[in-house]
């Protein structure tokens, strides 16, 4: 009798855990099954709920006023008909001067949404299922990559890859945060493993925001010239890199014009509009300290991990994939330099760029070195980093969060969404 009774509870557990109650989960609660799918992050199955939770999130999505996402918006609204012949049209000319986008990701997202709806929530849908689907997948590449050797677990700097750019640019930017991460996954996966499709799926970046060819002409550099790489002479290529910033803004200038008016319009309202950088630069210091700190601090931070990864050599192990990272990090800053001197500190992008591969370097880097005290002296020094950036990135994305996204399910938000956020209600 009391086997009989501990086999039924081993089978309601068993019920319970169940993929079918899981899913009743997220619909009543998306919250918990998101809860659920990081704790067991290591599970291929409970991962999906992360993804559906990133959905819901965009389904419930509130935009900041002014921002990106109520340009796009407002853009989907106007546009008129849009048929084949327009589509055609569009990336005929998307880089000439009065082209709406100079990519093609957003023009092939209106040219397959539009003739059937204008429904601001299924285009935010539809751009949140894009970008997390490679956001979710460069985290698992890099979480799970099989080239490395050891027992993949948690780091700080694992930390810093997840929280590189805020979660509600993804559905509000649309076009550069999803080409950093696709830029990001390509060339993971081409370090990993170099074959001609990870060489697309880099370029393919450009497709999706032109400003994303900076790097990945910086990638073809690294392609051609890493059986050359020697560290100390790629610092001392990075300190030249300073002493040449006239001659290589001129290039830039120049080679801006081959791609076509749009681009070069672009890139002089950016590099030469001096009453612009300095307006820029002056909203840069009206801010909060931590939010100046938070623009900063991972940047010095990598870059310094990443001297010093090289000046202490001896104390490190070093695989040839790692060394590829390490290598083609140096060229990213290198790229986030050479667009620091040409714009002003807020509109130069490539700075996460730069981050992301140090930090992808930095968490390989440590799987393979995880008894140095270098390395976790490293780890300590960055912890209060990443924890102020994370604070920053969710104090903002909370103006973004419904409640609904945390108390309520999918069922309150086809009946009720709210206009005010989490942010706005608690006032932090």
């Amino acid at each position: 009798m009391i086997n009989n009774k501990k086999q039924a509870m081993l089978h309601n557990i068993k019920s319970i855990n169940s993929p079918k109650y899981h899913f009743i989960l997220f619909l009543l609660s998306p919250a918990t099954a998101f809860y659920f799918g990081i704790k067991n992050y290591n599970s291929k199955y409970a991962r999906k709920y992360i993804f559906l939770f990133s959905l819901f999130y965009s389904m419930s999505y509130i935009p900041i006023p002014y921002s990106d996402a109520t340009r796009y918006e407002k853009r989907i609204q106007e546009i008129p008909e849009y048929t084949f012949s327009s589509y055609v049209n569009e990336i005929k000319n998307m880089y000439n001067s009065d082209a709406l986008y100079n990519d093609a990701y957003v023009h092939t997202v209106f040219f397959i949404l539009l003739p059937f709806t204008r429904n601001i929530i299924i285009f935010r849908l539809v751009f949140a299922l894009v970008y997390f689907s490679v956001y979710l997948a460069l985290i698992r590449e890099i979480k799970f990559s099989n080239i490395l050797s050891t027992n993949k677990h948690f780091n700080w700097f694992i930390l810093g890859i997840i929280f590189l750019i805020s979660f509600s640019s993804g559905i509000s930017g649309v076009r550069w945060p999803l080409a950093l991460m696709v830029f990001l996954l390509g060339y993971f996966k081409y370090i990993s493993k170099p074959k001609i499709r990870y060489l697309f799926l880099v370029s393919s970046s450009l497709l999706i925001h032109f400003i994303a060819g900076y790097i990945v002409f910086f990638f073809f550099i690294f392609i051609l010239t890493q059986r050359f790489y020697n560290p100390i002479n790629s610092l001392i290529l990075l300190i030249i890199t300073f002493a040449f910033n006239l001659v290589i803004i001129s290039s830039v200038k120049s080679s801006a014009a081959n791609f076509g008016e749009g681009v070069e319009s672009k890139t002089s309202a950016y590099i030469g509009n001096e009453n612009y950088k300095e307006k820029r630069e002056d909203h840069l210091k009206s801010l909060n300290w931590y939010v100046r700190f938070n623009r900063y601090s991972t940047n010095y931070f990598v870059l310094f991990a990443l001297v010093m990864s090289i000046y202490f050599l001896r104390r490190t192990n070093k695989s040839n994939f790692v060394l590829k990272l390490e290598y083609f990090a140096i060229l990213m800053f290198i790229a986030s330099f050479i667009s620091a001197q040409l714009v002003d500190s807020l509109s130069n992008r490539f700075y996460q760029s730069a981050n992301g591969c140090g930090l992808i370097y930095l968490y390989c880097l440590y799987e393979e070195n995880k008894d140095s005290k270098f390395l976790n002296r490293l780890q300590m020094i960055y912890k209060p980093i990443i924890l102020i950036h994370m604070a920053v990135i969710l104090r903002g994305d909370l103006y973004t969060v419904s409640p609904n996204v945390v108390l309520g399910n999918v069922f309150t938000e086809m009946f009720y969404s709210f206009d005010t956020s989490i942010q706005e209600i608690i006032g932090i």
